[in-house]
């Protein structure tokens, strides 16, 4: 996966795109059965985070990007990995990118697996880190699991995840960002790209899917216009 992860970066600087990003990484079932093996595969990712950073500013990246998932072979999954992961993969590393972590608001369903509280918001997840973060992934879902579902009057009904809260808690993350403990290894961000993660069943046609897609995208547009949407901290 390095080795891809390397080869992307060359590809992406000749056609003049910036940053790529991606999850790339499981642990196996028997390293996750072994609290030692766990802590060692999570500092081997750490340290090869660290190291494609500076492979990545080498080829001409501004940023390397890692996505957030629910489920404990695919890290971070905890706010409390989240936090560990921004700090030691950017701190004292100044021929690094940054790197950075996408937040998904359908990613919180780590409940099947014992996580509760906060971890399993995703007004918490932005709230401590959406400053951090230049790609936010929309979908609605219920709390419970990923649907991915688009944003109809059907799916927003049975969904959780409510618009104006994702952009006041992204705006709440930056006004407290100076106090966050990861403040001091990362810089904000200063332009958000809220990206829409809809993946639809097989069955589903593609007139349906279509019409859903362009109904997703004028209900989104009631809350950030063409052109973007100025938030002021």
């Amino acid at each position: 996966m390095r080795e891809w992860i390397t080869a992307a970066f060359d590809l992406a600087s000749t056609m003049g795109i910036e940053q790529i990003g991606g999850h790339w990484d499981a642990f196996s079932c028997e390293v996750l059965d072994d609290a030692a093996r766990t802590e060692e595969a999570m500092q081997r990712i750490i340290q090869i985070y660290r190291e494609i950073a500076v492979e990545a500013k080498a080829r001409g990246q501004r940023a390397f990007y890692s996505e957030q998932m629910y489920i404990p072979s695919e890290v971070p999954w905890t706010l409390a990995q989240m936090e560990r992961m921004l700090i030691a993969c950017n701190e004292n590393n100044p021929n690094g990118v940054p790197v950075r972590i996408a937040i998904d608001v359908g990613h919180q369903a780590g409940n099947h697996y014992g996580l509760e509280g906060p971890d399993l918001r995703y007004e918490e997840w932005l709230r401590r880190f959406g400053a951090t973060s230049e790609l936010i992934h929309l979908q609605q879902t219920t709390r419970d699991a990923s649907h991915h579902w688009p944003f109809t009057p059907d799916y927003n009904e049975k969904g959780a995840v409510d618009i104006a809260t994702v952009l006041e808690t992204i705006a709440e993350s930056h006004r407290a960002y100076a106090q966050s403990p990861v403040a001091a290894a990362l810089a904000p961000v200063d332009k958000h790209y809220l990206v829409c993660e809809i993946i639809p069943g097989s069955t589903k046609t593609e007139t349906k899917l279509l019409a859903e897609l362009t109904e997703t995208a004028a209900y989104l547009r009631r809350f950030i216009p063409e052109g973007g949407l100025m938030i002021t901290v």
